[in-house]
């Protein structure tokens, strides 16, 4: 059999070699044991999958085949991230565990959805807020390692995070209903901090949301759990992307209705003052077991906070006489 290429930089390769040895490709031609080791399935030699071949060495490049009935599984993304499984879906795209091929430890992957991938003026707004958050170092942040875009027939943007051993408090509180007030406070402490981290560095969030905290248990008795705070700066491709398709206007809305701000709500610019309105909505349901605003339709739910005042807690609720008004002020109406 005559010697193969690398697909990307088109240098020779060593004979059962897994990695070009040049640029760091993934190769195709890995022994059928390595492969079937890590249940990937090999696919022929020569063959691409959801990307061009001839695409530049710049360009982020999927190698590999899918398992489990998901296409990307274990695919390698840039010749540096191995797919292993998914984690997760929503509505700005997929999160895979994946694996560092050069460095052997693990990392989420977030592959963001395709229409989010297709606007080169929203993509470079996007890469900006990306670069942004990956400033952001705190003990209450998801890290971001990298961000990378996938060329050929079907783009995608990716972005690297820290895999955080935990569950979303979205899980949390379908598993418990709601939280007593002191676990409630400790825990919106820490997304408090790392929210505000970013508010000092310019970044609002704009999508604070039980979703986007993940709860990270003890691991030692005694030691209290921890909340970190993801997907800074992914909100704002979504918005971006809507407006680039006149689906944002004055009145629209973009984003989780129950946590949103009036402003958010009416379309208006956003600040760091919108964030902390949607703080209040994630604590309020915390210590309610409810978001402050429920209605049948996203329109009914926009209504009320346009309009209307949060009920005052239950006294079965047992929350503190000081903390009610601390919630009900980061519920107000008017951003000031």
């Amino acid at each position: 059999m005559p010697p193969m290429n690398c697909p990307q930089c088109r240098q020779p390769l060593r004979e059962g070699a897994q990695f070009c040895t040049n640029c760091g490709m993934r190769s195709i031609q890995m022994p059928a044991a390595s492969a079937g080791s890590r249940g990937t399935p090999q696919n022929a030699p020569g063959e691409m999958a959801s990307d061009d071949s001839s695409s530049s060495s710049t360009a982020a490049t999927f190698i590999g085949g899918g398992n489990d009935g998901d296409p990307f599984v274990g695919r390698v993304l840039d010749a540096k991230y191995e797919l292993l499984s998914r984690l997760g879906e929503g509505g700005m795209g997929l999160v895979y565990r994946a694996r560092r091929v050069h460095i052997g430890d693990e990392v989420a992957v977030k592959l963001l959805h395709t229409k989010f991938a297709t606007d080169e003026a929203a993509v470079e707004r996007f890469r900006r807020e990306a670069r942004a958050a990956a400033q952001l170092h705190h003990p209450n942040v998801v890290t971001i390692h990298d961000y990378g875009e996938v060329g050929g027939r079907n783009p995608h943007t990716f972005i690297v995070m820290e895999l955080v051993p935990g569950e979303s408090l979205r899980e949390v509180l379908k598993r418990v209903g709601r939280f007593t007030p002191e676990r409630a406070i400790a825990l919106i402490e820490g997304v408090c901090a790392g929210v505000g981290a970013a508010h000092r560095r310019h970044i609002v969030h704009r999508d604070i949301k039980p979703d986007n905290i993940i709860i990270i248990p003890s691991e030692v008795d005694g030691e209290p759990e921890r909340a970190k705070v993801v997907d800074f700066g992914i909100a704002k491709l979504r918005d971006l992307a809507a407006a680039d398709n006149n689906l944002t206007q004055t009145g629209s809305v973009v984003g989780t209705p129950y946590y949103m701000s009036p402003e958010q709500c009416r379309g208006d610019e956003l600040d760091a003052r919108s964030d902390v309105y949607s703080l209040g909505a994630l604590l309020y349901e915390m210590l309610a077991g409810a978001p402050p605003f429920v209605a049948q339709t996203m329109t009914g739910i926009v209504a009320k906070h346009l309009t209307e005042t949060p009920a005052p807690f239950a006294a079965a609720l047992t929350v503190p006489p000081a903390l009610e008004p601390v919630v009900l002020r980061t519920l107000a109406k008017d951003p000031n």
